[in-house]
């Protein structure tokens, strides 16, 4: 089955979150994310294990640090984000999943792999490829244009293309944990008056 998906017949998160059901490990390749991207995948991420790859921006900065910080701005005060954070932290410390950011030339792919048993044994799967991203507006507010496709031929390629890019990144989960952290960690009086001085 092949399928075009732009976030105005059919969101992209309900695709995902319907195929995702009965996959066994997922896949993700991102340039970008934030946390209320995680928050419309959640149910179909559940507890399996993940390989996320973000993507890298033609600069040295890495762009989806930006991302989520115009995101924490945004919802400062909003304690059901907050809890989001917190779970989104959880969530990817987990020794399930894993985390790179690539290496070397820009990579702006985006892709969203659903295999069983796993992407180095495809016997049925799920993927797509198109110009979503990670985040609540390429998985659901976005005019998008992606392609769904369950074609076990397709979805061996696809795989074998994201573990290609897996390999020749480089681990970024303690960095991508230790910047989330940073906005959910407590601190003293004293701290915060150090820190403005």
């Amino acid at each position: 089955m092949t399928k075009i998906i732009d976030n105005f017949n059919e969101k992209l998160y309900y695709a995902l979150c319907n195929e995702f059901l009965d996959k066994d490990e997922i896949a993700i390749a991102s340039a970008y994310f934030n946390i209320k991207g995680y928050g419309s995948l959640r149910a179909g991420l559940a507890d399996k294990p993940l390989l996320f790859l973000l993507g890298r921006e033609p600069t040295e900065s890495i762009k989806w640090e930006e991302e989520v910080l115009r995101e924490l701005e945004e919802n400062e005060d909003d304690l059901k984000y907050f809890r989001l954070l917190q779970d989104v932290i959880a969530y990817f410390s987990d020794t399930k999943r894993q985390i790179r950011i690539a290496k070397g030339p820009f990579f702006h792919g985006k892709a969203y792999i659903g295999s069983s048993p796993s992407l180095r044994e495809v016997k049925n799967g799920v993927g797509v490829v198109g110009s979503s991203n990670f985040t609540y507006g390429g998985l659901v507010s976005n005019r998008e244009l992606n392609m769904l496709n369950t074609d076990r031929e397709a979805i061996i390629d696809l795989s074998n293309w994201f573990l290609e890019q897996w390999n020749k990144s480089e681990d970024f989960k303690e960095n991508f944990i230790s910047f989330l952290k940073n906005y959910v960690t407590t601190r003293s009086p004293y701290e915060v008056i150090a820190k403005a001085l």
